[in-house]
């Protein structure tokens, strides 16, 4: 098929190998693009370059304290991070009825335990440095805060020795000799709708919280914001609705909801589209003006089939992946992915699609699972691999997301006027629309069918123009006007091949 061009330019991406830089727009040309589309009918969407919310959308990640701040995150303009720690209440040998006095000893052997204290000391002013600011996360709690006869459930009874060991052990990674300052936030436990960790009763959940908050005020750490409930998918009403009930949404600061792709997501982004479709409606009725933050604490794909192609995990009854325990071989703990579906271009891609859905949704941030792999761990999410080398997710994060003046962590997203499915679209704005990225992910569930769409960009200054894109991993063509016309819009076409995204810059007259 011929395409004549007159007026126009055309940005073609190849491969990930120059998608990294922003590509300056050739002079008009004639050129002939051998592609086969799709059968769809696709209307031209229309992209306003006007900000939803005086607010960014930013990448975070999950890690464990170490030395220093793993490159990932600056590589991705990561920030915020939650970072899991030893919060005291995980033993079986953590103390109940506790004084102030003996909450502080309890934290200081904490913080002290294992070189804690020295790796926190240097993780955390590293991370000053680099402007990221972290979220504490606890785990479970050890059996003396449990139920007798009842499966890891946590005890009401022990809301109080709770709260004090947490406002203790915060206090004390907050002195000069650790952190050096109080972590932004706290969550006080890892999924409290599910027996895995500890259970935790909603109405319960929500006495813990207020208990805490006054803990920290109580101690004038009062700038420490909670982070909460970080339940899985389906469960965070129940929480929120009790936190309601109690009065005590004012003592949350960050709405944590992990979003993992689960059974229900596992086609890929048309079904995760639909399920974050609920987490706008929790934010209509729970955060009403948009008070606090949300934020995906936890998320990142899990299925071992993307686009066509499935991976076969290790399974067996009762252990999946390696070494990794699972529940039954139907559940999705049992679809853990591989090393070589983490380092496939399609993974990559689809973590892409995710990620611009939660921007759409208007979450303030997402905190990938994870950053960096362990060796303590058989599973294989990281943005780096256990002899530390990148990953295509950590390549995609870096070309699309994080190009040489179109950071992520700059830009306002825009408000969606369009409906997203396996092909997601996403656009943000810089200051006075002095700089903008249209994104566009294409991962079709059968991994086939090439993408033809139409775009007008519209609300950018008089004089902006497209300045480049970047495609990951390759299949890209970009053909836009060279100028804008004269209703101030800027026609863009897209083709993407499968599994593919590609960020368009835009890029407007200096004040």
């Amino acid at each position: 098929m011929a395409v004549f061009l007159v007026g126009l330019i055309v940005l073609s991406v190849a491969g990930a190998g120059t998608s990294g830089r922003v590509t300056p727009p050739p002079p008009p040309l004639v050129t002939t693009q051998h592609l086969l589309f799709d059968d769809v009918n696709r209307s031209k969407i229309t992209i306003a370059m006007t900000p939803a919310t005086d607010g960014s959308f930013t990448l975070g990640g999950n890690l464990w304290p170490s030395p220093q701040l793993p490159a990932a995150v600056a590589a991705t303009g990561m920030q915020l991070v939650r970072l899991w720690v030893d919060n005291g209440l995980g033993g079986d040998d953590t103390p109940v009825n506790v004084t102030p006095a003996q909450a502080d000893s309890w934290a200081n052997i904490t913080v002290h335990q294992h070189g804690n204290l020295n790796r926190l000391h240097t993780f955390a002013v590293d991370a000053a440095s680099h402007g990221v600011r972290i979220l504490l996360g606890g785990g479970g709690f050890g059996k003396p805060y449990l139920v007798k006869g009842l499966p890891s459930t946590f005890d009401e009874a022990r809301v109080a020795d709770a709260a004090r060991i947490w406002a203790a052990v915060v206090a004390r990674m907050s002195a000069a000799d650790c952190m050096v300052q109080a972590p932004a936030f706290i969550e006080l436990s890892n999924e409290p709708n599910g027996h895995w960790t500890t259970y935790i009763a909603p109405s319960t959940w929500a006495k813990l919280v207020c208990a805490v908050r006054a803990a920290l005020d109580a101690r004038g750490l009062q700038a420490v914001g909670i982070s909460g409930p970080g339940t899985s998918l389906g469960s965070s009403a129940a929480y929120l609705s009790a936190l309601a009930n109690a009065d005590g949404l004012t003592c949350v600061a960050l709405i944590a909801v992990h979003t993992w792709e689960d059974t229900a997501t596992t086609q890929g982004p048309h079904e995760m589209a639909g399920l974050l479709a609920r987490y706008q409606l929790l934010r209509a009725r729970y955060d009403i003006g948009h008070t606090k933050l949300w934020v995906a604490t936890e998320y990142g794909a899990r299925t071992n089939s993307i686009g066509g192609h499935t991976w076969s995990p290790d399974r067996t009854v009762n252990q999946c992946y390696d070494t990794t325990p699972c529940y039954n071989t139907s559940s999705v703990e049992c679809q853990i992915p591989s090393d070589a579906e983490i380092l496939a271009p399609a993974y990559a891609t689809r973590v892409a699609a995710f990620t611009l859905l939660h921007l759409n949704a208007r979450f303030d941030a997402v905190l990938y699972w994870w950053v960096a792999d362990y060796g303590w761990s058989p599973l294989c999410f990281g943005l780096t691999t256990r002899n530390g080398s990148s990953t295509p997710t950590q390549r995609m994060f870096t070309e699309i997301f994080m190009a040489p003046g179109y950071g992520l962590p700059t830009l306002h997203p825009v408000a969606r006027t369009w409906l997203d499915g396996d092909t997601v679209t996403a656009a943000a704005v810089g200051l006075h629309g002095q700089s903008a990225v249209l994104w566009v992910a294409h991962a079709p569930t059968n991994g086939t069918g090439v993408l033809r769409q139409s775009y007008s960009v519209v609300d950018l200054p008089s004089g902006s123009a497209v300045a480049g894109s970047a495609c990951y991993p390759s299949g890209c063509v970009v053909t836009a006007s060279a100028s804008q016309s004269g209703d101030g819009s800027i026609p863009v076409d897209v083709t993407l091949q499968p599994n593919s995204i590609v960020a368009i810059f835009f890029k407007g007259l200096p004040l």
